[in-house]
């Protein structure tokens, strides 16, 4: 029997003068469960710029927060 599920992904990047700091990934399925993660691209880079990282990160998870509640 085939069982089928619908999910959304959403994908982001934290960049600095356009260099990769990291990428941002989440998964909303359809009954409203989510997986995410971060992904460090650069370590120096990020070492240098970790409060721009940290708000792209927190701006990210707010912006899969928005959709999950509607």
């Amino acid at each position: 029997m085939l069982t089928k599920s619908k999910s959304v992904s959403i994908n982001g990047t934290s960049q600095i003068d356009g260099q990769i700091i990291g990428y941002f990934s989440a998964t909303i399925s359809e009954d409203g469960n989510v997986s995410s993660s971060s992904t460090i691209a650069d370590r120096k880079l990020y070492e240098a710029n970790k409060t721009v990282y940290k708000a792209d990160r927190d701006d990210f998870n707010d912006y899969v927060d928005s959709l999950i509640d509607g």
